[in-house]
């Protein structure tokens, strides 16, 4: 087991916290400056290999299989938030739980402390697969956020989420599963990112109680 840090923005901590997120999608970069690299795969799609590839489509080194996802099933992830130190409570603070936020100044996730860290994530399931392949069901535990519906509304369509590239949060402008969260990447990583249907790392997790040899241990995200 190994024990790495990971960064989320503000709402999909918020999400993880409220229990609806357990899923995260990173994109696979090649290893070589080319940006190229292939994908290995049986007939049944199991993935065989992840190869970094030179300007030639050649292996980086004539070595194979050298990409890597950041994580692996039993390792734990420690989660880098948007925080602050309060010298007046004499503690970290967190972005997620404010509830006037613009009334602080914050500090970036990726400056957090070790010290700093809350939350604990155990990967329970790592796979890759384009990006737009992601199911109903997978979106949704991306950590969406639900609009509020009446009973008439649900039934006759269904619960819809959040547009995250439209900042009212009414019923009228709700989404389906699959577009919320392609609304969701996009304002993350922009709409070309969506167009160009990546390969990405699939990671599934579940929050945990902090590791027992958790400051002795922890290896840098790449």
């Amino acid at each position: 087991m190994k024990i790495k840090p990971i960064l989320f923005s503000t709402p999909m901590v918020d999400a993880i916290l409220k229990g609806r997120k357990t899923q995260t999608r990173r994109i696979i970069k090649s290893r070589h400056e080319s940006g190229l690299f292939r994908i290995g795969q049986t007939k049944d799609g199991l993935i065989t290999e992840v190869t970094s590839l030179d300007w030639d489509e050649r292996p980086k080194n004539d070595n194979c299989n050298d990409i890597k996802p950041i994580a692996n099933v039993d390792d734990i992830l420690w989660v880098r938030e948007t925080w602050r130190w309060s010298d007046d409570l004499e503690d970290f603070c967190y972005k997620a739980n404010s509830e006037n936020p613009d009334l602080s100044k914050w500090k970036p996730s990726i400056f957090m402390p070790k010290e700093a860290a809350r939350i604990f994530l155990k990967v329970t399931n790592v796979r890759a697969e384009r990006l737009q392949d992601i199911t109903q069901d997978d979106a949704i535990a991306e950590g969406l956020n639900p609009l509020l519906m009446s009973r008439l509304q649900l039934a006759s369509q269904g619960q819809l989420y959040q547009n995250y590239l439209d900042n009212n949060k009414l019923f009228n402008d709700g989404l389906p599963p699959y577009w919320s969260f392609n609304s969701l990447w996009c304002k993350i990583n922009g709409a070309d990112s969506w167009d160009s249907n990546p390969w990405v790392w699939v990671y599934e997790f579940e929050k945990v109680e902090r590791p027992a040899n958790f400051l002795g241990e922890s290896k840098e995200v790449e």
